[in-house]
């Protein structure tokens, strides 16, 4: 367990030298009171749905030694009757994490930070910037949604960024271990909330910008605004800075060009990115007049295939080439901001090259496995009709014959989607097979017929229960040159039935059944 440094209220600018808790020594940190240990400094933030101020109490029977609270805590609120110093901090949400570094000795500055934002493709690009840099020999370590900690031992995350103490002690613990750079996914509600504070970026990349979380943030202004500030220089006032200010950004996207215009506006150097061969997004008048430039990586060869994608990518310095074990239209802007990345971290065109030839797909998000003689098949976790359908839309453009489809619904959830989903499978694919996806405590027969109400041909579809079974009759069927998309569980390992989780993986199914996959 990594341990805090201890420190005074004075060393962590909370209070003056001359205030009478300036020299309270505080031994750690906590923002959650049912953790708080002797000595530590609770920091009483509010949520959406509570004050931080009504749980100091508590934090003071476990041993806090002094509490932090919002500035605007009302004046009514009587924070000497708690014994223990309680001081009002402006910006606190922004603060725990600054308070965090500087008691674990600003673990962000020993390593290589590359932060990733953007409505899609985070996890995809956070993994593949690991894989590269580790193919390079630099030990790396991952902050994300699948999980934290290094590529092939993560542990289960329950947010995409943690909070902002826990941040720093990854990162802490990570640097311990041996870490050289560690690859962050930074939420729009991180950015909000102040969970990235106190970390120090060498590289901050932008995947894309569309409708998303706006239960939480309210509009796409909003949303848009909370995403700029891992980009601009208003990071300040959140506590995130970078050391290098090496910013990638995509040019294909409204939200990318827009934020490229502020910072060439700023004077602030960047790194632009482009998969489109025809380079229509740039051939514009912001062009001409230089408020934009050209695209620093673009696409010279992009072909697509039952084994993933080959690229051919002009960058600075250079050219790269190299194949890809992954699938989509979407993978190729995630390949290209991988390489941007890499480019800003100085690294040769060889060595990019040499890397991106290592990378391949995130378990579970359109990984594609193959073997000679054999069917292509597609693992992939999507599990809604929109999901649904950019995944076969995807699927499509890598396959030369016929695209099937394995689908079910999970049980308990949503239940108009199902017939949706159908009408999906039903359009753009040629064969289709449904099945069961987490059940839960429904039966799957059930779910399997309110599926089938949604095809218009139903007589052409198939129906096994068995996922094992439906996995197994669409690959035996499939000729070599079709492709296989086995959709709704991705990177999963079980199968729920009745409240059991019984052990199952489409990955291990697929692969046992291919027997030498060459992925």
């Amino acid at each position: 367990m990594i341990k805090f440094m201890p420190t005074t209220l004075q060393a962590l600018s909370i209070v003056a030298p001359d205030h009478a808790a300036a020299n309270c020594k505080v031994m750690g940190l906590s923002s959650d009171s049912r953790h708080v240990q002797p000595g530590d400094l609770f920091v009483a933030r509010d949520g959406i749905t509570h004050r931080g101020v009504d749980f100091i109490e508590q934090a003071v029977d476990a041993g806090a030694i002094a509490a932090v609270v919002e500035a605007w805590t009302t004046s009514q609120d009587d924070l000497s009757c708690f014994g223990i110093p309680v001081i009002r901090i402006e910006n606190l949400a922004d603060k725990a994490g600054v308070f965090a570094a500087a008691m674990l000795g600003q673990p962000s500055t020993k390593m290589t930070l590359i932060g990733v934002t953007g409505t899609n493709g985070k996890t995809s690009c956070a993994h593949y910037i690991a894989q590269a840099l580790t193919a390079l020999g630099t030990k790396t370590a991952l902050i994300g949604t699948v999980g934290n900690g290094f590529p092939d031992a993560l542990n289960t995350a329950t947010h995409t960024t943690p909070d902002a103490i826990t941040v720093q002690r990854l990162l802490s613990d990570f640097y311990a271990q041996g870490a050289q750079a560690v690859v962050m996914e930074v939420s729009s509600h991180a950015l909000d909330q102040g969970r990235v504070s106190g970390v120090q970026f060498d590289v901050v990349a932008l995947t894309n910008l569309s409708r998303d979380h706006l239960d939480y943030h309210g509009s796409m202004d909003a949303y848009a605004e909370a995403k700029s500030l891992l980009f601009t220089t208003k990071n300040v006032a959140i506590g995130v800075v970078h050391k290098k200010r090496n910013i990638v950004l995509n040019a294909d996207d409204d939200f990318g060009r827009q934020l490229a215009r502020q910072l060439t506006a700023g004077n602030v150097p960047f790194c632009l990115f482009s998969s489109d061969l025809n380079n229509t997004q740039l051939t514009n008048t912001e062009l001409n007049s230089g408020v934009l430039k050209q695209a620093d990586v673009a696409v010279n060869q992009c072909v697509l295939s039952r084994l993933g994608v080959q690229l051919s990518l002009t960058i600075p310095g250079g050219r790269v080439r190299f194949e890809a074990p992954v699938v989509g239209d979407f993978n190729v802007s995630n390949l290209l901001l991988t390489v941007s990345v890499l480019s800003q971290l100085d690294l040769s065109a060889a060595q990019i090259e040499m890397a991106m030839a290592q990378v391949s797909a995130v378990p579970g998000r359109m990984e594609c496995l193959t073997c000679a003689g054999r069917p292509a098949v597609v693992i992939d976790y999507a599990h809604t009709p929109d999901a649904l359908e950019k995944a076969l839309l995807a699927a499509r453009k890598h396959c030369s014959q016929q695209l099937w489809i394995v689908f079910g619904c999970g049980g308990d959830r949503d239940t108009g989607k199902r017939a949706e989903m159908a009408a999906i499978a039903e359009q753009f694919a040629d064969r289709v097979v449904v099945t069961s996806d987490n059940p839960r405590t429904e039966s799957p027969d059930a779910i399997i017929e309110m599926i089938m109400r949604g095809f218009n041909r139903p007589g052409q579809v198939v129906t096994l229960a068995d996922r094992y079974e439906a996995i197994n009759m669409a690959m035996q069927q499939a000729s070599a040159e079709d492709l296989v998309l086995v959709a709704g569980k991705g990177h999963e390992d079980y199968q729920e039935i009745m409240g059991v989780k019984y052990p199952f993986s489409d990955k291990v199914v697929v692969e046992s059944l291919l027997g030498d996959v060459d992925a």
